[in-house]
């Protein structure tokens, strides 16, 4: 049956987008119902219009025709008002493309497919190929459709270009398309998006438009930086997204757009210091997410996301810094981000096993065991949140185990060890070979059985193989997971005597800090790696020994030596000596003495011409070396209010050296003959030639440790030199000014003394004494004698330095760039000597920079030291430093000389030096102290006075 009635309900039974058409009463309500779904031009439609055509009576026939022409037209007709039309349609379809992109996206394309589509002014094609370019970036899948997207909008930015007409906006589209491009595929862009993105944020106008641009700039840099890990790409996306948050102050949308890059930046930074164990950058992504934490409005959804990435960066740090405030913001934010979180999210079972790792961190910071509690029912509660499989819940239950044992640790409930090692089992099992995650949970597995046992049984070897699969796993991933995981192996195979074990553990250990300081861009990362790993030398020199290899244990802790001046220098482990190098060096120069403070059996390594002998030092404990470090810091840093107080803590000190460490190697070494001390650890702080025992023989009442032997410095074996030609080239510095430092009274005619025994002496003094003229003139000396005042940087020991004209200061760091190949560098200034003890197992000091330089031998200060003795002690070096005396006899000899001497006998000496021709003004000024004090006392007896100077390196000769 036909009609206009059955044509209706025919209809009526069709798709709505072909009932609007058809229905359709203008040709504006035409275009409305092509825009709606792209089919009807497709084709999808034509045969039910047909139908509906062969069933229409006359009435209905001719409108039905003419909407099946307007279709035709439209698909094969290439005029310019079809492609006009068609542009209509299509711009109506993108106003509803958020609910429909496909069909704006069909309607461009068969706008952009039309031949007549070249009738168009250029400034029509520009904005049809833009729009091409927006449907295509609208519709899914991303790997098909974004480079077509880019594809447009590189036409609309060509045309443009080509018509004179303003391309910003387009290639502004294009950029942000190929970022999103990268990101999907992970590649980094090429240099010319940065300079695509900097002009769309030159050609940007309004703020709202310059904050969009800003942040693609700031993401160009940041997929830069992911690809190749350059800082500067990461400080450039860091400065550009900061001031896009300023650009938008007051546009809501653009600041959380800004704040969602920043954290995205943030994030890149943290990928990559997983990568290499780069504390730097941990520093900036902690600082990133900081900002974009700021900038997010409390009640923003995005804000539990970027508190809980806040604490979890700030937890991670205190595991390297250990600075107790980031540990407790890192419990405040991580609160914060769990008690945000709406219900049902699923990032909140993350965030509660973030807030529980932390919760249980801050307890074993702070002993409180209400941390411990609700560390492990958070815990609990969020591995009931995780869907079965998520590797993240395998993480979850580790960390429960490992609080159990923490538990376990304060009551002793094996229940709770039990418990434990059962859950360890079960997150193995879950999470199969292969996946990144496994690695720490291998690790710690291997540490529940290993406290499960004392005994080398079946449960101390499966934690062997535990300990070795998670190693081979991370080896090249995860350094830094490695080297925590073997610092736990290693004392656990020493406890049982399993040296073999701790061999291998030791190997994984020092390879991983290996990279981890290699990798480091500044100074204070590589510091705190070692920091991390400061037990390391001493515990890999107890497994070679335990397994009979003592060579092998000197070579450990030769490793361990100036690593910070190796990386400094750009020089790599190969550069350390092999044992029968160090023999031959032993048999040349002297025995070398390692010592080697431990928590266990600390030790002393004495290399000689023959072998390696290991001396039990059972008093050298790290805990007793720091303490004595303490006691010995504190007077020197209070000496001026209590001077009395300084040198008791020095004498208390140096009599604690002789029973710990002095005393048993000096009766092990040739009696009156050379020692070549390597003091490791914080044991580079302390006095080792001045420790003292009681002997009521020698004139002080004392016998010293440099009574007994030429004792000599090395921060490592590998800064002994060959001595070169040996020239009568001096360079003084002497009293540099302007300065804010306090004048040395005797500074110039300390180095007037140093002249004569030199044919040409070249000063430099006051203004002069610059560091670019030091550096140039110290290239033609031989020696360099410096009477100047030393600065200490307790936090950035490469700053430390020699004060020089207009306060600026001649630093370790400069030193080692510009280098300084002479054979013997007096630096009477104070604190030239002077070790940080920040920096663990290795000697930090300006004389050990000078050593690294290129310097073959050093005399120095290890503390502040009148100037009147130092003049004193330069000028009888001076004069006993004779032909065929080398250098550190000659310090031996003026050191006991001012020590042992009574004032009378000092100015006998001084009397001898004006007969022999010495310089008046040098006589004149000796002579007038010494002869106004007590003729028979012994001024410069105490330690405190004569015990500063050391000598660093090579035994020159005069």
């Amino acid at each position: 049956m036909t009609g206009p009635n059955a044509i209706a309900r025919q209809l009526d039974r069709q798709a709505p987008a072909l009932v609007g058409f058809v229905r359709a009463m203008s040709p504006d309500e035409a275009e409305q119902a092509m825009a709606s779904d792209a089919g009807l031009l497709a084709g999808a439609y034509d045969h039910a219009l047909d139908d509906l055509i062969n069933k229409a009576e006359s009435a209905q026939l001719s409108a039905l025709v003419q909407r099946r022409a307007l279709l035709r037209m439209l698909r094969e007709d290439t005029g310019l008002p079809t492609v006009q039309q068609l542009c209509r349609i299509a711009v109506r379809a993108g106003r509803r493309a958020a609910e429909d992109p496909g069909t704006a996206l069909l309607l461009w394309q068969r706008v952009t497919a039309n031949p007549g589509l070249s009738a168009l002014p250029p400034q029509a094609r520009v904005q049809i190929f833009n729009q091409l370019g927006i449907a295509h970036a609208r519709v899914p899948p991303a790997d098909e459709h974004e480079p077509a997207a880019l594809s447009a909008f590189e036409q609309a930015v060509a045309l443009a270009e080509a018509s004179g007409e303003d391309a910003s906006e387009f290639r502004f589209n294009a950029v942000e398309v190929r970022l999103r491009i990268r990101d999907r595929t992970e590649q980094g862009p090429p240099g010319d998006d940065v300079t695509a993105a900097r002009t769309a944020v030159e050609q940007a106008i309004g703020p709202v438009r310059r904050t969009g641009a800003l942040v693609h700039l700031g993401d160009v840099h940041r997929l830069r930086f992911a690809a190749d890990g350059r800082t500067e790409d990461l400080e450039a996306a860091a400065v550009t997204l900061q001031e896009a948050v300023r650009e938008a102050q007051q546009d809501k949308e653009g600041r959380e757009t800004a704040a969602g890059a920043l954290q995205r930046l943030a994030r890149a930074a943290f990928r990559r210091y997983e990568g290499d164990g780069r504390l730097d950058l941990l520093d900036r992504a902690a600082a990133l997410m900081e900002t974009a934490l700021r900038a997010t409005p409390a009640n923003a959804a995005e804000y539990p996301p970027r508190a809980s990435d806040l604490g979890m960066l700030l937890r991670e740090r205190f595991q390297h810094r250990a600075e107790p405030a980031d540990l407790w913001r890192a419990v405040e934010a991580l609160r914060t981000a769990v008690r945000r979180s709406p219900p049902g999210d699923p990032e909140q079972a993350g965030r509660s096993m973030n807030l529980g790792n932390a919760l249980t961190q801050l307890y074993e910071l702070t002993g409180r065991e209400l941390l411990l509690t609700e560390g492990l029912r958070v815990l609990e509660q969020a591995i009931g949140r995780f869907p079965a499989g998520d590797p993240e819940r395998a993480g979850c239950i580790s960390a429960v185990s490992r609080n159990l044992r923490i538990r376990y640790a304060r009551h002793g409930d094996r229940a709770d060890l039990d418990r434990s090692l059962r859950l360890d089992a079960e997150a193995l099992d879950a999470v199969p070979a292969g996946r990144p995650e496994r690695a720490m949970l291998l690790f710690n597995a291997a540490n529940g059985l290993a406290r499960s046992t004392a005994r080398i049984d079946d449960s101390w070897r499966k934690a062997v193989m535990l300990w070795r699969e998670g190693s081979a796993d991370a080896a090249e991933r995860d350094p830094a997971l490695v080297l925590n995981g073997a610092l736990n192996w290693l004392p656990s195979a020493l406890r049982r005597d399993a040296h073999g074990d701790a061999v291998e553990a030791a190997g994984h250990a020092q390879d991983a800090l290996g990279r981890l300081v290699a990798a480091q861009d500044d100074r204070r990362g590589q510091e705190d790696w070692l920091s991390t790993a400061r037990r390391l030398p001493g515990w890999a020199a107890q497994a070679h020994l335990g397994a009979g290899d003592p060579e092998r244990a000197v070579l450990a802790v030769e490793r361990s030596r100036a690593s910070l001046f190796a990386q400094q220098l750009h020089r790599s482990a190969a550069g350390t000596p092999d044992m029968p190098a160090l023999h031959d060096l032993a048999r040349r120069v002297g025995p070398f003495a390692y010592l080697v403070p431990a928590d266990r059996d600390p030790l002393g390594l004495v290399v000689d011409g023959d072998g390696v002998r290991a001396l039990p030092l059972p008093e050298l404990t790290e805990d007793a070396v720091t303490s004595a470090m303490q006691r010995l810091y504190r007077g020197y840093f209070h000496r001026r209010a209590d001077p009395d107080g300084w040198r008791d803590a020095f004498d208390e000190v140096a009599r604690w050296l002789w029973t710990a460490a002095m005393g048993p190697l000096l009766d092990r070494a040739p009696a009156g003959g050379v020692l070549q001390l390597l003091p490791g650890g914080l044991l580079g702080t302390l006095p080792l030639h001045a420790a003292w025992t009681p002997d009521p023989t020698r004139a002080t009442g004392r016998r010293y440790a440099c009574d007994e032997a030429v004792l000599t410095l090395l921060p490592g074996a590998s800064v002994l030199r060959t001595d070169r030609t040996r020239g009568q080239r001096l360079l003084t510095v002497a009293d540099p000014a302007p300065t804010s430092e306090p004048p040395l009274r005797w500074a110039a005619v300390e180095t007037v003394a140093a002249g004569t025994a030199f044919g040409t002496t070249v000063p430099l003094r006051d203004a002069d004494a610059t560091p670019e003229r030091v550096l140039a003139r110290a290239v033609d000396a031989d020696v360099v004698h410096f009477a100047c005042h030393g600065r200490t940087e307790m936090d950035s020991p490469l700053g430390s330095g020699l004060v020089l004209a207009g306060d600026r200061v001649l630093t370790v760091a400069a030193l080692l760039a510009a280098g300084m190949p002479v054979r013997l560098v007096v630096a009477s200034a104070c604190e030239s000597a002077f070790v940080h003890p920040r920096v663990p197992d290795e000697v930090v000091s300006l004389s050990a920079g000078l050593l690294y330089a290129g310097a073959d031998a050093v005399l120095a200060s290890g503390f502040a030291v009148d100037d009147l003795t130092a003049f004193l002690l330069t000028t009888r070096f001076y004069d006993r430093w004779r032909p065929g005396t080398t250098g550190p006899q000659a310090l031996r000899e003026a050191a006991c000389f001012v020590r042992d001497t009574t004032n009378t006998e000092k100015l006998f000496w001084v009397r001898q030096l004006a007969a022999e021709g010495w310089p008046h003004a040098v006589t004149e000024a000796l002579a007038g102290p010494l002869g106004i004090e007590s003729p028979g006392e012994r001024s410069f007896a105490a330690p405190a006075d004569w015990a500063a100077f050391t000598w660093w390196g090579s035994h020159v000769r005069a």
